[in-house]
């Protein structure tokens, strides 16, 4: 009789129908942790926004506060005294000046100071759209980009790269990114030729990037100015700069053009 090879047992044949559903029930333990931690870091990223938001409303509410006047019915004399005049009619110029603005350069410090970190385009707008400055934003968006030019010429706050830090917020950026924590995500390859991007570009791209509605030459062009990066004096000098870099991206299919405004290709 010829002896019969019999292979011996496998590992996995070895395991019970126990161990498998244990092995099965730990998985899922794993992806439950998972997502409760993951939840939780949500729930914390909702209340930063929450409280950003209540802190914007109370500031409009402030600022709504400064310029309202009693009115005529309010107001009281004392038994001696006489009832006031009628106030002077003011011309349009007049009411200008005497009429308590809302400055640009406070709020958007307010609303970037309010953040630990760093601050996008498209966001800062928004937070501006929960404010008296809304229609404002719209119509006239170079206002805009002169308070932050302002406030980052001034080192109020700190631009880097499509970002807007409080000094203290960037300051724990740079001690993140160096221990690891978090990666820089700047594009700053200021090298021409050979098929690298350059420093102007790759701030171009950041910047459509984080304003998906899309961006004009002009408002582009005030972004970048308003960056204080070592481009800037020859995007003001040389007008065409700006747009030969925007035509080289166009032609690369990094950057798309519709009607008057650029985009970040998909």
């Amino acid at each position: 009789m010829k002896n019969t090879y019999i292979p011996p047992m496998t590992h996995s044949e070895n395991i019970t129908p126990h161990q498998k559903y244990e092995a099965v029930f730990d998985d899922i333990c794993k992806k439950i942790d998972k997502l409760k931690s993951e939840l939780s870091e949500y729930e914390v990223e909702r209340q930063e926004v929450t409280a950003f938001i209540e802190k914007i409303i109370e500031m409009d509410r402030k600022f709504a506060a400064i310029q309202e006047t009693p009115k005529q019915s309010q107001l009281t004399f004392l038994p001696s005294a006489k009832p006031a005049t009628k106030p002077p009619i003011l011309s349009s110029e007049e009411k200008k000046n005497t009429t308590p603005k809302i400055k640009w350069t406070e709020t958007v410090l307010l609303i970037v100071t309010s953040k630990n970190k760093g601050v996008e385009y498209d966001e800062l707008k928004d937070a501006i759209k929960l404010t008296s400055l809304a229609i404002k934003m719209e119509n006239s968006p170079k206002s805009f980009y002169g308070a932050i030019e302002k406030l980052v010429s001034s080192q109020r706050i700190t631009k880097y790269g499509a970002r807007l830090y409080s000094l203290q917020a960037f300051e724990q950026f740079k001690q993140d990114v160096a221990n690891g924590i978090i990666k820089d995500d700047i594009t700053k390859r200021n090298h021409r030729g050979g098929g690298k991007i350059s420093l102007l570009g790759g701030t171009i791209k950041d910047f459509l990037g984080s304003n998906s509605q899309g961006i004009t030459g002009k408002e582009l062009r005030q972004a970048m100015i308003a960056t204080g990066e070592q481009f800037v004096e020859s995007v003001e000098k040389h007008h065409s700069y700006l747009y030969n870099v925007i035509s080289t991206l166009i032609k690369r299919g990094e950057v798309t053009k519709m009607g008057k405004k650029y985009y970040l290709a998909d």
